[in-house]
């Protein structure tokens, strides 16, 4: 390999690090219970056997409940137990696209493979980031630390645990604010609105668009949510489709208090919640003022993203990583694996290329407040409110970048040029 091509040499410790990652990931997921992924393997299979009416039987806010066979009887079939299913609260066309793959494979075999996925997205996530934003971090040495590093932090570990797929999502939000930035409006909002048709938050990065005067990117967005609406209903029927907006709106309507929320509202209402409580899964009513206060933190962030983007000018717009890691600390359900998202302000902060001793101890801290048990013991030290400490990372994360405003994050070494929206 010493007599290859340095270029070729740099290809090739590439793949093989990010083919690692995807194995070592797939290993570990393998053995890893997979909770969360039961609820789309199970609604995939009742699509597939013509049963798309029950898929949200099972659904009370954030809660699962039995109020038909449907739900164990396919869980039991399946080798699936029962007592393990989670509620089904995503789109029903997110049932329609996994039904073929929940139909012919083993749920261990379904939880291997969205592992495999998820990982591949990350991959993808690191990559497209260096690209965007951080030049210096695209070589195998730094990828093969920021990928491999990533797996001792709470987000990852509780998304292989649970088998979750928010890093799938996560990659398709970032790719659409990479078309956006290239030019490529069309591309950017179906990007997004594949990734909001599932998961919710990333569509608030539309509304920065709309304030960096992204409009043509916004515009897209905003057709082809249209447009999945409208194969949602053609597929499921307008009965499932209504059942799938109650099911949204009790989710919005409900509160959860325990560890593992890292939102805004949990930190507020959670204020005075005693450490074995909040190891307690206890939804409760979500206040109308947190809901307000949390719209509100939401808008005005998406806001200022976009403004701060406008105002950099091509080559310098960080408005994005801003964006999305508000939208996940100031959404009402923010559940400790959404802080996979700390992966992009953490890659922008390691590539400045002054001061980076400064740098490299943010970037420490921010690590630190997500990793289980050092994050706990620097929070749980300051009360029940310091106590989410992911949250804090995101918040820091966001001070940080917000300061940086005026200033851009990129020297001229560093810069990349983008055709304006």
């Amino acid at each position: 390999m010493s007599q290859l091509p340095a270029a070729t040499r740099r290809r090739t410790s590439l793949v093989l690090v990010r083919l690692a990652y995807v194995a070592l990931v797939a290993t570990i997921s393998a053995g890893q219970p997979g909770w969360d992924l039961t609820a789309p393997y199970i609604a995939g299979r009742l699509v597939a056997s013509g049963q798309i009416s029950a898929i949200y039987d099972q659904a009370d806010g954030l809660s699962a409940r039995q109020t038909s066979s449907a739900w164990p009887a396919a869980a039991r079939q399946a080798g699936v137990d029962p007592g393990l299913l989670t509620a089904y609260i995503q789109t029903p066309l997110w049932a329609w696209i996994v039904s073929p793959l929940a139909a012919h494979l083993s749920f261990t075999a379904f939880k291997i493979l969205f592992a495999i996925l998820s990982a591949a997205a990350i991959v993808a996530l690191a990559g497209v980031s260096a690209d965007l934003w951080a030049p210096s971090l695209s070589g195998p040495a730094w990828q093969a630390g920021l990928l491999f590093g990533s797996l001792l932090t709470t987000p990852f570990v509780s998304a292989m645990a649970l088998g979750q797929v928010q890093a799938i999502f996560l990659c398709l939000a970032v790719a659409a604010a990479s078309a956006a930035l290239r030019g490529r409006p069309l591309l950017a909002g179906a990007l997004l609105a594949a990734a909001a048709s599932v998961k919710i938050t990333p569509g608030w990065l539309a509304l920065a668009w709309l304030a960096a005067g992204r409009t043509r990117a916004a515009a897209a967005f905003a057709g082809a949510m249209a447009l999945l609406t409208a194969v949602t209903v053609l597929l499921s029927g307008p009965a499932v489709f209504v059942a799938y907006l109650h099911t949204l709106a009790a989710v919005g309507q409900t509160a959860t208090l325990s560890y593992n929320n890292d939102s805004l509202a949990a930190v507020l209402l959670g204020a005075r919640l005693t450490p074995d409580a909040a190891f307690r899964f206890a939804p409760i009513p979500m206040p109308i003022w947190a809901t307000a206060l949390s719209l509100l933190a939401l808008s005005a962030s998406a806001i200022y993203a976009g403004l701060a983007d406008r105002k950099a000018g091509a080559g310098h717009q960080t408005g994005a990583i801003f964006a999305l890691v508000a939208a996940t600390a100031f959404s009402p359900l923010a559940w400790n694996h959404y802080f996979i998202v700390l992966l992009l302000p953490a890659m922008l902060f390691l590539a400045q290329p002054r001061h980076r001793l400064a740098w490299a101890a943010l970037t420490a801290l921010i690590v630190a407040l997500n990793m289980p048990p050092l994050g706990y013991a620097i929070g749980g030290s300051l009360g029940a409110v310091a106590r989410r400490t992911p949250f804090w990372a995101a918040v820091l994360c966001l001070v940080v970048m917000g300061r940086q405003g005026k200033q851009s994050f990129f020297e001229k070494k560093d810069q990349k040029t983008f055709a304006p929206v």
